[in-house]
């Protein structure tokens, strides 16, 4: 796959959605040329890389929490649905920034339902968590300790056979 080729096969329809998002991608990168030029790279690092780094690190985090942990199923192809793969989600509190991502720790209900908005999703959880009490995947662990945890745990069982129907962390 040519990924900068709107003209690839892949992107067949998609080709002026393509063209548009590469003239952004373009633009973007020559306004940051441009920052680099009048401010220096050490202004680029403080005020871009860094808080983008950040800002990755902390999705990457969210992201691989809300779908690992312990007792939480990874089905075969044979025994996955829809519903099952959805349960397989786990809700978490991120503290002090709870709100300003949007609630997104409530995320069971966020897989169920992906169109409720994120201010509605704390009163979905609540009525989620006492209508179907067991079913409710939530940990209470802190962030990074969780992460440290699962993270190592994942790497030593990763790697998952191709004829196992449910894998557990252990």
């Amino acid at each position: 796959v040519h990924h900068f080729s709107p003209l690839d096969p892949l992107f067949r329809h998609h080709v002026m959605h393509c063209t548009v998002s590469l003239v952004c991608l373009i633009c973007w990168s020559m306004v940051l040329a441009r920052y680099i030029e009048v401010f220096g790279w050490g202004s680029f690092f403080y005020h871009y890389v860094i808080p983008d780094f950040i800002f990755a690190t902390y999705t990457v985090i969210i992201t691989f929490l809300h779908h690992h942990d312990d007792d939480i199923p990874w089905y075969g192809d044979s025994l996955w649905d829809n519903v099952r793969g959805q349960l397989s989600s786990v809700d978490r509190s991120y503290g002090w920034c709870h709100y300003l991502i949007h609630n997104i720790g409530t995320h069971q209900i966020h897989h169920l339902f992906p169109k409720i908005p994120h201010y509605h999703l704390e009163e979905a959880t609540e009525a989620f968590r006492k209508a179907f009490p067991k079913l409710v995947n939530i940990r209470h662990e802190p962030i990074i300790p969780a992460f440290w945890r699962m993270f190592k745990k994942y790497a030593t069982q990763g790697v998952i056979t191709n004829d196992a129907q449910v894998h557990l962390y252990k």
